[in-house]
């Protein structure tokens, strides 16, 4: 699933950006990125499935939404009709 990978990539950016900061004299706690990496996800999943109204800002019920998430499917039949010549 694209999210799922998406939101590996996101707590490593977020890891590395804290380490980065640390290192150069800044501050980051581990609070303002845990928040900030939920604030991402959720801004990821407004944009990727955008027709979901309520999505979760918890990180269990964030993955419990998606995992039991079924899109729903739209089919149309269209008969044509007969194309020979007389």
């Amino acid at each position: 699933m694209a999210i799922q990978r998406a939101v590996l990539a996101m707590i490593m950016w977020a890891l590395w950006r804290r380490r980065n900061t640390i290192k150069h004299g800044g501050k980051c706690s581990y609070n303002q990125m845990k928040e900030h990496i939920k604030v991402q996800i959720h801004l990821l999943i407004k944009v990727k499935y955008p027709w979901i109204q309520k999505i979760p800002t918890e990180c269990n019920n964030i993955v419990k939404c998606l995992s039991d998430y079924k899109p729903r499917l739209h089919a149309m039949s269209n008969k044509m009709g007969s194309t020979t010549k007389e």
